[in-house]
């Protein structure tokens, strides 16, 4: 149940957060020390793992999603701003594979550091640490794949919704398409310039709907329907539950 209450609230905070909601990372990694006695490293380095395994898998369904949208959506058919979306996916992906492939050599390289300030030290910490639990991941034989496919599982049950928003109002579709309209949006609502992606996620949903020949009030529609299922109904059970765990602890502390 704290494991569940440190995600409720770390999504409230991802809501708030502009970007890649590293706020919500934040907010996640001081619970696990406050709420489950972790090390500030300790949970600094879970939440990081977590978050390369989740975006790890991200990015690999992005690149498929950018195959299948290049012929259809206009500014992917430049061949500069196809490079340099590509650029962009293929080096995070690099920095990440990186992390699980070359983890030992990381290790030993930060331990030859000799920190003379503390926060170097806390880093330190923080990076050995964070190899240790991918040599932990890798040493449980079929563990890393266990869990980048649960990424992808739950990846992929946003565009699971969305094909079920998109029947009630198309007769004939693409699901594939579908599919890759569901995941760039998110890609660009993750650019840092409003919290949660507001804005940016609405308009490039409603703008790649609009490609389905779909008149605008549907797919305003749409983009409203979906938003509210996996954005603003995320935050109401998660502002709920956040408030029955506090309450529950707050009589607890009285009893």
């Amino acid at each position: 149940m704290k494991m569940l209450y440190v995600n409720a609230r770390g999504m409230i905070v991802e809501c708030i957060t502009p970007g890649v909601k590293i706020g919500g990372e934040v907010t996640r990694a001081i619970l696990l020390k406050k709420e489950m006695n972790y090390s500030g490293s300790e949970a600094a380095s879970l939440v990081t793992l977590q978050k390369v395994i989740s975006l790890s898998a991200f990015f690999l369904i992005n690149v498929l999603a950018l195959l299948g949208l290049s012929s259809r959506v206009e500014f992917l058919q430049d061949s500069v701003v196809r490079f340099m979306v590509y650029l962009f996916i293929l080096s995070i992906l690099a920095v990440f594979a990186c992390l699980f492939l070359f983890d030992q050599k990381l290790d030993t390289k930060v331990r030859s550091w000799t920190p003379q300030r503390n926060w170097l030290h806390k880093l330190e910490q923080y990076l050995l640490l964070l190899f240790e639990h991918v040599a932990v991941l890798k040493s449980t034989r079929g563990e890393l794949s266990k869990q980048l496919m649960l990424s992808v599982i739950i990846w992929l049950l946003f565009p699971a919704k969305m094909l079920v928003l998109v029947s009630l109002f198309a007769a004939n579709y693409d699901p594939l398409f579908i599919i890759g309209v569901t995941f760039i949006s998110y890609m660009i609502s993750m650019i840092p310039l409003l919290p949660g992606g507001l804005g940016s996620f609405e308009a490039t949903m409603t703008a790649l709907l609009l490609l389905m020949n779909l008149p605008v009030t549907d797919a305003v529609t749409i983009t409203i329907l979906f938003r509210f299922i996996t954005f603003w109904f995320v935050i109401l059970l998660s502002i709920a539950f956040s408030g029955v765990w506090k309450l529950r602890q707050l009589r607890g502390s009285l009893n």
